[in-house]
């Protein structure tokens, strides 16, 4: 879509929300700039004068005048799915009891799961992969136990149904999204601190 500019990095968890989101909707975006953030190239005061908060990603869409510009990867996300969601790919329910189950499906996932995985993913796999930093170790075992506590609730929720928004799903599965390059490293690395959780 030639009025959509995304800025990203890739190998991000925030950015990779949003491509899975693209993914799924089965958008086309043509004009797409990676920043390395490792570099700090969000930081460019060209870039800073299209997002004052220099963060990935950040979506520019034409079709608006002025220019929409989002810059928070879940309201990008949710931008996306009501606009270019049509029937075959509808990613966000209309109302009915669907509607506050996904919603409540996004709380938990924002509060409860990323408000760990994210610290540990961040601590147990970008920071020696990416920063050449240390692990601490106490840092990711803590980090662990939480994890778990959270993933026990989860598995009681799924217990009663098969999504966590209820009935609904995508088209394409997280895995198959992520089966290569950094991502796949990536999430590999994930699938792995989850079952160690599990083993706890």
């Amino acid at each position: 879509m030639s009025q959509l500019t995304l800025f990203t990095d890739s190998r991000f968890p925030c950015p990779q929300r949003l491509e899975l989101v693209i993914s799924e909707l089965g958008l086309k975006i043509t004009n797409i700039h990676q920043l390395d953030i490792i570099k700090r190239e969000q930081q460019k005061p060209e870039f800073l004068e299209i997002n004052p908060f220099g963060a990935v990603p950040c979506l520019q869409d034409r079709s608006h005048d002025p220019i929409l510009v989002l810059t928070e990867s879940r309201a990008i996300a949710r931008y996306l799915a009501d606009r270019y969601g049509g029937p075959d790919n509808k990613l966000i329910p209309d109302g009915g009891v669907a509607k506050p189950k996904f919603e409540e499906a996004a709380s938990i996932e924002l509060t409860s799961f990323d408000a760990v995985a994210n610290p540990l993913a961040f601590e147990a796999y970008f920071k020696p992969q990416f920063m050449n930093q240390e692990v601490k170790e106490q840092v990711v075992k803590d980090l662990k136990v939480k994890l778990e506590r959270v993933l026990r609730l989860l598995d009681q929720k799924l217990s009663t149904q098969p999504f966590m928004a209820g009935e609904m799903k995508g088209r394409e599965s997280y895995r198959q999204m992520y089966a290569n390059g950094n991502k796949g490293i990536y999430h590999a690395q994930v699938d792995d601190i989850i079952a160690d959780c599990h083993s706890c």
